[in-house]
């Protein structure tokens, strides 16, 4: 199941990277393999994996890990929201958006008053 994870039956593509990328890294926008601990040498760097040579039967190696939540929250600052929709509905509209609606209703308004315009022509030239 690539770029995707199954989390309690519930099929959840693309909500697994912290808003804003990974700390020191950025965003991922392919397939991608999270380890636990840590692994020597630089982030980026290519690793090789394979099938374990022992069987391991530790307790912690045998337990069964059940997913039940994921922490998408941004890791620079304070990190309050999970997505992008939860921070604009919290927010509201920012500057750059209202502009942009301002814009568009001033193109629509103008559209308007053309139409009312080419009635008004085609009314005088009737009668």
């Amino acid at each position: 199941m690539p770029r995707a994870l199954q989390l309690s039956s519930i099929l959840l593509t693309n909500l697994s990277h912290p808003m804003g990328g990974f700390h020191h890294y950025g965003q991922i926008n392919e397939d991608f393999l999270m380890l636990k601990g840590c692994v020597m040498g630089p982030r980026k760097r290519i690793l090789t994996l394979r099938k374990s040579l022992l069987t391991h039967t530790s307790r912690i190696a045998l337990e069964k890990i059940d997913l039940k939540f994921i922490d998408t929250a941004s890791k620079w600052g304070h990190g309050r929201f999970q997505t992008d929709a939860e921070k604009k509905a919290f927010q509201g509209l920012l500057k750059k958006d209202r502009e942009a609606m301002e814009i568009i209703l001033i193109f629509i308004f103008l559209f308007i008053e053309k139409k009312k315009k080419k009635k008004r022509k085609k009314k005088s030239l009737c009668c």
